[in-house]
């Protein structure tokens, strides 16, 4: 599989996720997803590598009421939605395959 597709496969999993409901976002604190996560808001940051730190985040997440994490699911799609609309998805590989075509 190659970059495209496996970026779009992961768009494509995250919004399966956040669908699904009842899930805020959890990632470690590095890359995009630091950009993406609200820390509290819309999912939790875990240090990477840190066992105890994605423990204590897991603990957190479990800890919230149901709303809360309604909440927190509602808003981790709406921050999904503001990064991988549509619009902005085709956009994002337009600009992928210009760079291609003009490259051969």
């Amino acid at each position: 599989m190659g970059y495209i597709e496996s970026q779009l496969q992961n768009k494509i999993k995250m919004k399966r996720i956040l669908v699904t409901g009842g899930a805020g976002m959890i990632s470690s604190n590095l890359g995009a997803m630091t950009s993406i996560i609200t820390n509290g808001q819309n999912g939790f940051h875990f240090e990477p590598g840190n066992m105890k730190s994605l423990k204590e985040v897991v603990h957190r997440f479990n800890a919230l009421s149901s709303l809360e994490k309604k909440q927190m699911s509602t808003a981790a799609f709406d921050t999904y939605k503001s990064f991988y609309s549509p619009e902005l998805q085709l956009g994002y590989f337009e600009a992928i395959y210009n760079t291609i075509i003009i490259e051969k």
